[in-house]
């Protein structure tokens, strides 16, 4: 049997739909570009992901976390197929203009329910009304009070889920 082994992949103005009924996810991505590297026939790799995209939705559940921005992303994503493990590398994201660091994993494990999560997110340098501007709409109402000066760093992890009913702690 022959097998495709692509190395780089290229991508130019291509919409991304994904919906998964069971995880209860619906995404809509507009990438204007994208290059992803790796070696994609293997069951362990790093995948290499430079990008350009407007994210129309990123739900989750009854929340949508990421509402028509604009997105960049710059990463190093450790793949393990069998394992079902995501481990994000030291990785770049800028989301409407806010820069951030991002680490961590993702777990699917086959057999199991649910994608379990663990990332690490840093900021070195923002305000509190541009951050609150990244908020969901469900949550962004709780800070409309609060008002700052200045600059501020930005640490926050979000761990958690592995089952519909379980959710992530931020």
């Amino acid at each position: 049997s022959s097998v495709i082994d692509l190395q780089k992949i290229v991508l130019e103005k291509v919409n991304i739909t994904y919906s998964d009924v069971y995880a209860d996810q619906d995404y809509l991505l507009d990438v204007h570009e994208a290059e992803l590297k790796g070696r994609f026939a293997s069951h362990d790799f790093t995948l290499d992901v430079k990008s350009g995209l407007f994210v129309d939705r990123l739900r989750i559940g009854q929340v949508n976390y990421v509402a028509r921005k604009e997105v960049k992303l710059d990463s190093k994503l450790a793949v393990n197929y069998k394992n079902g493990k995501y481990t994000i590398g030291e990785s770049e994201l800028q989301v409407a203009g806010l820069h951030f660091n991002v680490g961590g994993e993702v777990v699917d494990e086959p057999g199991k329910q649910g994608i379990y999560t663990n990332l690490n997110i840093r900021s070195k340098d923002g305000s509190l009304e541009e951050l609150l501007t990244l908020l969901p709409a469900e949550y962004a109402g709780h800070y409309k009070k609060y008002k700052s000066h200045g600059r501020f760093a930005l640490e926050m992890s979000i761990t958690g889920g592995g089952t519909r009913s379980r959710g992530r702690d931020v």
